[in-house]
């Protein structure tokens, strides 16, 4: 059962790059881990993404890897332990949460709803967290902030913040 809600999982994020739809490379992967991924669930590799895109790409990495460390240690701490890829998926949503866009957007997915139940699969912790369905990528650095005090949130609780309409969905 959860081998085949992976690979449906995996098969939507693979879908969304084939089309052009995530702007992450590789899905935030090294080309090494995407072509064994793809192969893995019974995809065929995607197009090869533009050698200039993965070179910035991986400079916005570099010059934000603690951030990156700390959003995939968040992640892994809440992952499901009996998913085969959770490690992997923390690599993609850690990369994606790198990036301007909507979470959803920037991994190539149909939308929030397909973003909330891939978490929930993967990180069921987490999405029971998220009971006032806080945007994800916000609800993670607000998650960083309260466990770190590396991230600045903008007013000691959420209900007094004057982001309040940015953070959570309607």
């Amino acid at each position: 059962m959860h081998i085949a809600r992976e690979k449906a999982i995996w098969q939507t994020l693979f879908n969304g790059h084939e089309q052009g739809h995530s702007s992450l490379p590789y899905l935030g992967l090294d080309f090494s881990q995407f072509e064994k991924l793809a192969l893995d669930i019974g995809y065929p590799a995607p197009p090869s993404t533009n050698h200039e895109i993965a070179l910035l790409f991986n400079d916005i990495v570099s010059a934000r890897r603690s951030e990156q460390n700390d959003l995939i240690d968040l992640l892994i701490t809440h992952s499901n332990g009996e998913l085969v890829y959770s490690t992997e998926m923390a690599l993609v949503i850690s990369a994606g949460c790198l990036m301007p866009s909507h979470l959803w957007k920037t991994l190539g997915l149909p939308s929030r709803q397909v973003l909330s139940q891939l978490i929930e699969t993967y990180f069921p912790t987490l999405f029971q967290q998220n009971n006032l369905n806080m945007r994800w990528k916000r609800f993670f650095y607000k998650k960083l902030c309260d466990q770190h005090g590396d991230y600045v949130c903008k007013a000691p609780n959420c209900l007094e913040c004057s982001s309040f309409n940015e953070c959570f969905a309607a």
